[in-house]
């Protein structure tokens, strides 16, 4: 007889191919332009001001977006230089670009050939003497004739050294600098601020504030205590509520066993979240000198389509898996091990995906945290920094490890039947939800597919009426399910309705209208949002969708930018990596004419919240 391989067991795959898939690079692409760097001096010395060209070259047969594009649906060629605690760097300053005709995709403003864009820079009084690295980034988004291809984002460095005062350098390559007005030195506002490394928030130089205490470089165990309440925080994010389903079963199932089996299995779940923390906290934290996050931000992974495609066919599987279709017949069978709740490897992959599902979500206090974990690994202590974020792991596995240790709440539940069948059946419908949310934001532009959802939360109403009037055809079991149904569709149609109905006049956020606004000694306030994160759409309907916000932000006449970071290449990343290290979303930064650092609104908020801020730069 030729084995059996069960959906569940394709999950299996699924679950350690997506574990390792965090730990990919991205994936080589076709370039259309070089870009290089240089500094107008050979040496740098302290107090001196100078210039960087970047240089970027557009391959013969493409023209990239110039800075100012002719529409919002094309992204804006933009030069970020990365926060150094040796200098200030100021807004760059770009070419005009060309207006040309092309074809399909019409008139264009663009960049041809070569073009050179000049960041003005200040090197500080007290900038330590030695070799040192400016890096940064060219964003851009190129196209031929007929079609445009997505943005790259290609790095470029340069070498130089500071030395001391009086042992001046020569200048170097003036032929780049020939067109550049030394005057736009003067009075400009600076473009980032730089990072400080000793537990101090970038943003405002105070010390991270967690409940009114300071957590200072040495205030280790503040900082665990805090990162095991983050943990247990975690657990009532939206992003997570996708796991319920599935540990509401694995209780039930393993309630059937003795107490020290179900705890042992919930053991090996919570070992799964905890693992996935700690892989997580060696890719986000910097080994040393890395400001302001980390290598990679954990807010980060939703944005990329090799994650977020992995999840949505394990979601499917495990959905069709609770509705009993996982049944598929191979030559061999291939996979060993069973993702099962009474299994300690499924328990392990199931704990795993849990984790995973919380990164597009953040906590309340979560960005402090990182914050204080990133300033310990870059001056040394990454031994502290990751264990901090590995508590976090444990604080969010605590829950459902002491409820694996009381199976007699789950033995609670029918044990057989045909009425705890349909239950387990009519979660697989909030797994089919979550896929549609994760996939339908990559095929509907806006908010549009929220309805997909609601298209979803409408199925699996039917589903139960349907199914409790063939099992218990009575009044009281189908009015209970018709409730259920009306709640569940009417909730998401609220959602989706209220989250695609527009009422302020948001416009997109760019480095140039920020700086614009800012200069025109306007109030801003820029949203970092991104479809796939749950915490943000819910702020979006509770906040941003009421009368009293709506009159609050046009009596103060307040430039509205949104940073739409629903991918890995939408511009306003490099801006929420300076405010927020973890990269967690959402944030609401505020700005005044008055003050040079905005006002920040980290994970969720209520709309007093925002008014009172409001109220305060007034």
């Amino acid at each position: 007889m030729q084995p059996q391989l069960t959906l569940t067991k394709i999950s299996t795959a699924a679950l350690a191919l997506l574990f390792s898939l965090l730990t990919l690079p991205a994936f080589a692409k076709t370039t259309y332009g070089e870009v290089s760097a240089a500094i107008n001096t050979t040496t740098l010395q302290p107090g001196q001001q100078a210039v960087i060209a970047v240089i970027f070259e557009v391959k013969e047969g493409y023209h990239a977006q110039s800075n100012t594009p002719t529409s919002k649906n094309y992204l804006p060629f933009e030069v970020t230089l990365d926060a150094d605690p040796a200098i200030t760097a100021y807004a760059p300053i770009y070419p005009k670009g060309e207006d040309h005709e092309y074809g399909q995709l019409g008139k264009l403003n663009v960049y041809t050939g070569k073009i050179i864009i000049y960041i003005p820079i200040d090197v500080k009084a007290d900038a330590v003497i030695g070799e040192i690295k400016l890096n940064g980034t060219a964003s851009y988004q190129a196209c031929d004739d007929k079609v445009c291809y997505a943005p790259q984002k290609p790095k470029f460095t340069i070498t130089t050294k500071i030395v001391a005062i009086g042992e001046a350098g020569t200048l170097n390559q003036p032929e780049l600098f020939k067109d550049f007005d030394p005057k736009t030195i003067i009075r400009r506002v600076p473009a980032s601020q730089p990072t400080n490394l000793k537990g101090e928030n970038p943003a405002t130089s105070a010390p991270w504030k967690i409940f009114g205490h300071s957590i200072g470089g040495d205030s280790y165990l503040l900082a665990f205590g805090v990162a095991i309440f983050v943990g247990l925080i975690f657990n009532l994010m939206p992003c997570v509520l996708p796991v319920l389903p599935l540990k509401i079963v694995g209780f039930y199932e393993t309630s059937q066993h003795h107490r020290g089996k179900s705890f042992l299995y919930g053991l090996e779940f919570s070992s799964g979240i905890v693992a996935t923390f700690a892989v997580l906290a060696l890719l986000v934290l910097p080994v040393t000198g890395a400001t302001g996050g980390g290598q990679t931000q954990w807010g980060q992974w939703f944005s990329k389509s090799y994650i977020v495609w992995p999840l949505v066919l394990i979601l499917i599987a495990l959905g069709l898996g609770m509705l009993g279709l996982f049944t598929f017949r191979l030559p061999i069978g291939i996979y060993n091990i069973e993702p099962k709740h009474d299994s300690f490897s499924g328990n392990f992959l199931f704990g795993i995906l849990t984790a995973v599902l919380s990164t597009p979500c953040t906590a309340p206090l979560f960005g402090g945290l990182v914050g204080w974990a990133a300033a310990q690994s870059a001056s040394g202590g990454r031994f502290i920094g990751v264990g901090v974020i590995v508590m976090v792991g444990v604080g969010m596995a605590l829950p459902y490890l002491i409820l694996s240790a009381m199976p007699e709440v789950a033995r609670k539940l029918p044990r057989t039947g045909p009425w705890s069948e349909l239950v387990k059946q009519f979660m697989a419908f909030m797994l089919f939800g979550v896929a549609a949310y994760f996939a339908g934001q990559r095929w509907i532009a806006g908010n549009g597919f929220l309805w997909l959802v609601f298209g979803v939360a409408v199925a699996a109403g039917i589903f139960l009426l349907v199914r409790t009037a063939q099992l218990m055809p009575r009044a009281a079991p189908i009015g209970i399910s018709f409730l259920i149904a009306l709640l569940l569709g009417g909730g998401t149609f609220a959602v989706a309705r209220s989250l695609n109905r527009q009422t302020l006049n948001w416009m997109p956020y760019s480095n140039a209208a920020l700086d614009q606004a800012r200069a025109g000694k306007q109030r801003v306030m820029v949203e970092f949002t991104a479809k796939w994160c749950a915490n943000c759409q819910y702020v979006e309907a509770t906040v941003f969708h009421d009368e009293a916000i709506e009159a609050a932000l046009t009596t103060r006449k307040v430039v509205l930018l949104r940073a739409d970071l629903t991918t890995e290449d939408a511009p306003g990343w490099e801006l929420l990596r300076k405010l927020n290290p973890s990269g967690g979303i959402p944030l609401t930064a505020i700005y005044s004419p008055k003050q040079n650092d905005p006002a920040l609104l980290a994970s969720i908020y209520t709309k007093q919240t925002l008014i009172d801020t409001l109220v305060r730069f007034d």
